[in-house]
């Protein structure tokens, strides 16, 4: 069975998508859209993605589409030229250097991919200059450090946006950086909540000592946090069903059903909707096992 069949009759399909295509944001494009983005067709979507790293841009634009525009920028606060720490594994490439002395607890594994080879200036710039979008559905922030700057620097985007997953940070990893708290703190005021945090993808052990014969409990390092706009009535109606499609993808079937609350023309979607929940309990919560055969939720997986 193809992919695209196995979502065939997800809300995600019931979007007049050529009209209305989900509209995302990728910051940290390097590699390929996380799921489900990444099993749409690409009529369904329009995508903005950032990579300041200029080896991995050059292999984004080689997937160059008529929906797909690649920026070689940093997202950050403001528009300059910035210090880009080009690590061991390219993918914990960041804009703050690693920060040896928290990492040092921690065993090789995971501290070894994440120094510093070489560092390169690139240019930096804000969201709110290079995107103009009346409506963006979702938006993707896998960036190593830099989470902060990268939602100052889409303080009037993020009016227009209904979802952000982000990966955020709980030790400082990187010298300097803000962490989960400033993360949380900033997007309240910006109208959003949390609804879901994976703590399994960034937990870590400590280096076992020889003299101690068995494991203690894992640190958490990051979090992976799907953030979702807290007042509905402020999606525009003919985005609601995409908005619905996110809710319901994610496993929340009931904010699901609130957002096509009142909504001419929803009545497919709310139909599509209950026949998958009430048909299939046991899936609250690993519904992505039906739609992907996966054995994990969309938010489980990690971002790249």
């Amino acid at each position: 069975m193809e992919k695209s069949e196995r979502i065939a009759d997800r809300l995600i399909n019931l979007t007049s998508t050529k009209m209305y295509p989900f509209v995302i944001i990728d910051a940290g494009a390097r590699g390929t859209l996380p799921e489900p983005w990444s099993l749409m067709n690409e009529d369904c979507l329009r995508v903005h993605g950032f990579e300041p790293d200029p080896e991995a841009f050059a292999a984004l634009e080689k997937k160059h589409a008529y929906n797909r525009l690649y920026h070689p920028f940093a997202l950050w606060n403001e528009n300059k030229q910035i210090i880009l720490n080009l690590n061991a594994s390219r993918a914990t490439s960041a804009i703050y250097p690693t920060n040896n002395d928290v990492l040092a607890p921690f065993p090789e594994k995971h501290t070894a991919s994440r120094q510093t080879e070489k560092m390169i200036e690139v240019m930096a710039n804000r969201i709110d200059n290079l995107v103009q979008e009346a409506w963006i559905d979702h938006i993707k922030v896998d960036v190593h450090s830099a989470e902060m700057e990268v939602l100052e620097g889409a303080e009037n985007t993020l009016k227009n946006v209904f979802s952000v997953l982000i990966e955020t940070w709980c030790l400082e990893v990187h010298k300097g950086q803000r962490l989960l708290g400033d993360v949380l703190t900033y997007m309240d005021k910006a109208g959003f909540e949390p609804y879901t945090f994976e703590n399994e993808y960034m937990a870590w052990h400590e280096a076992q000592p020889s003299e101690l014969k068995s494991t203690g409990r894992r640190r958490q390092v990051a979090s992976v946090v799907l953030f979702v706009r807290k007042d509905f009535t402020s999606v525009p109606p003919e985005h609601r069903i995409k908005a619905a499609s996110i809710l319901d993808i994610y496993g929340y079937p009931e904010a699901a059903l609130r957002m096509l609350v009142d909504l001419d023309g929803a009545s497919e979607a709310k139909n599509v909707l209950l026949r998958t929940w009430n048909n299939r309990p046991k899936l609250r919560g690993p519904i992505m096992r039906r739609i992907f055969g996966q054995k994990q939720d969309l938010y489980m997986a990690p971002l790249s």
